[in-house]
């Protein structure tokens, strides 16, 4: 890795947390919203690992951009799996919705990293 590359990369965790799902009852609710990337860079989202426990119900990964509209990465997901990997815009935000409701537990953890664009 040059020298020029390795000041203009971060690492970035963009989400390590447990939800519950039974705290969420309506299709659309956020279970999780990341922070947002940082002014100047482009968030990389390059290791992401969910494990998911349900009876009956998904969740969708989506980005929530800065303007306020979203892209659906994942539409109603409900299994364990890892390798969903993204590309985010400044002020970018990875959310978790519910899609159908259930009960059970999702554990979250994606790291990445951030590039300086400007």
């Amino acid at each position: 890795m040059s020298s020029q590359t390795s000041t203009n990369e971060f690492p970035w965790g963009f989400a390590s947390t447990t939800s519950p799902l039974t705290n969420y009852g309506t299709a659309g609710d956020i279970i999780y919203r990341t922070d947002a990337v940082p002014e100047g860079f482009m968030g990389v989202m390059q290791d992401a690992n969910v494990i998911f426990t349900t009876a009956g119900g998904g969740v969708r990964f989506q980005i929530r951009h800065r303007s306020g509209g979203f892209t659906i990465l994942t539409d109603n997901f409900t299994n364990t799996t890892t390798g969903i990997n993204t590309i985010c815009s400044s002020g970018d935000r990875i959310e978790v919705a519910l899609s159908s409701t259930g009960v059970g537990v999702i554990d979250l953890v994606f790291h990445g990293k951030i590039i300086r664009t400007r």
